[in-house]
């Protein structure tokens, strides 16, 4: 239980359950780097590192509820084939950059 110091009185946690859009976010950092002699004034240079895929969308609401919740969350939501691997397993991966207190419960529909 916690307890909400500001009126003396306890709660326990409440398990929340997002239904929504599944999509993959991607994530290609850009640094500046220096730009050639022959470099017109307007012209930027960039440097892009690998780029990183996270579960995005609703998962994206679901981790953020997750990181500040104590209670269960729990993601809904229609999954498709990806390139870059199932969307179950990027949200696991998500997640491991996340300070989550207990990991999202995913049931979804595959098509």
């Amino acid at each position: 239980m916690q307890s909400d110091e500001a009126n003396g009185q306890h709660r326990s946690p409440v398990n929340l359950f997002v239904f929504g859009d599944l999509v993959l976010d991607h994530l290609i950092p850009v640094t500046d780097i220096p730009a050639p002699l022959h470099a017109g004034e307007r012209e930027q240079f960039g440097s892009g590192l690998p780029r990183k895929n996270y579960a995005g969308g609703a998962a994206l609401t679901a981790r953020l509820i997750a990181s500040l919740s104590d209670g269960r969350t729990f993601l809904w939501g229609l999954s498709g084939d990806s390139r870059w691997g199932s969307f179950s397993h990027l949200l696991e991966l998500s997640q491991q950059f996340d300070t989550v207190v207990s990991p999202i419960q995913y049931r979804a529909s595959h098509s």
